[in-house]
């Protein structure tokens, strides 16, 4: 408005004048990791190493609003609707997230037979909290605090965790480069679940053969074929991110109730069914492939596979009149198998400007 009106020098409800309101926020944020990598060395063939991290987080955000006055209608009244009454907000929150690798690595060639093996222990925890507390009618725009209001007040919080435990092994032998062997498996136990059924064992399995260090193969005197190998595995991985109290009969605040007919209570009551029986999904994959390097620089890669997940962790189908959501449940599976080609040639130019580069 101009100085000559009603209400002078006032903005009307305006982009202008909200460019102009006082209305902040503030937030900062921090992220810190401490980690410590010792490695002892027992011998050449034999070492013991760890991978230890924990990583901080914290927040804070505050958030103020006075009232905003615009003039209205004939320019002879103004109006607060979308700023009254005024408000400050705090909110903090803050995660621990530790880590734990420890391992054994041991390495050894007896003559053409060579041997590695791996063991170690992994554990992962985290803890998550957040607070927050929102108050109205700020006494003074200078010092917007949660205690300088005369108005309502409402605080709440949030807390949350989660772990994973496990071990794990790796154990591979090779014979001159020509027969491959591995075994590896992990036992892994997760909060997700319940203390019957948290804790699973996953295996897999893996060989190969490069047929061009043998010797009939060399015999055949194929300059084309520079290296081909024939291999095949088989294994199996574990899901289990699914909601992090997904077992538990989870209680929430539902509102008021009353129990006299003159006064309200908060009321808390259980929203979904609980499953305590859910383990982990489980991912079973197959696969058979040829690997081959022929004409000095064309790599062909041929693969059969087969993945197949059972005990799918979802929601079950429930009737409304059974008044809760629905569990999670394992149900289901799923199949997925075909074929794979690839081929990349790799090579490098022989001369001019860019001697010596590689390209695929």
């Amino acid at each position: 408005t101009g100085p000559n009106d009603p209400i002078p020098d006032t903005y009307t409800d305006n982009i202008l004048g909200w460019l102009d309101y006082g209305a902040t926020q503030q937030t900062k944020k921090t992220n810190t990791v401490f980690s410590v990598l010792p490695t002892i060395t027992i011998c050449p063939e034999f070492n013991l190493k760890a991978e230890l991290s924990y990583r901080p987080t914290e927040y804070f955000q505050k958030r103020f609003i006075p009232v905003r006055n615009y003039v209205v209608d004939t320019w002879t009244s103004t109006s607060n609707t979308h700023t009254y009454p005024s408000s400050v907000r705090e909110e903090t929150r803050h995660s621990d997230f530790y880590t734990i690798n420890a391992y054994a690595n041991f390495n050894k060639a007896f003559g053409l037979h060579n041997v590695s093996a791996l063991a170690g222990f992994n554990q992962e925890w985290y803890q998550y909290r957040k607070t927050w507390g929102e108050a109205e009618d700020v006494i003074s725009n200078n010092l917007p605090t949660l205690g300088m209001t005369n108005g309502a007040q409402y605080t709440g919080d949030n807390f949350e965790h989660w772990a994973i435990r496990g071990a794990f092994v790796r154990a591979n032998y090779d014979y001159a480069g020509r027969y491959l062997l591995e075994f590896s498996g992990r036992y892994d136990g997760t909060s997700r679940f319940g203390k019957n059924s948290r804790f699973q064992f996953f295996p897999s399995f893996s060989a190969g053969w490069r047929m061009t260090e043998e010797q009939f193969m060399q015999d055949l005197h194929w300059s084309w074929l520079n290296s081909m190998k024939i291999r095949a595995s088989w294994g199996q991985l574990g899901n289990q991110n699914i909601g992090i109290y997904p077992y538990q009969a989870v209680m929430e605040n539902e509102g008021n109730y009353t129990f006299d007919n003159s006064s309200l209570s908060t009321g808390y009551a259980q929203t979904k069914y609980a499953n305590r029986n859910i383990t982990w999904e489980t991912t079973t994959v197959t696969d058979i492939g040829l690997e081959a390097t022929v004409f000095n620089g064309l790599n062909v890669t041929l693969d059969w596979y087969k993945k197949k997940t059972k005990n799918i962790l979802r929601d079950a189908q429930v009737t409304g009149a059974l008044g809760l959501d629905a569990p999670v449940i394992n149900n289901g599976e799923m199949e997925n198998k075909g074929f794979e080609i690839n081929a990349q040639y790799v090579n490098n130019i022989k001369g001019g400007l860019f001697k010596g580069l590689n390209y695929n």
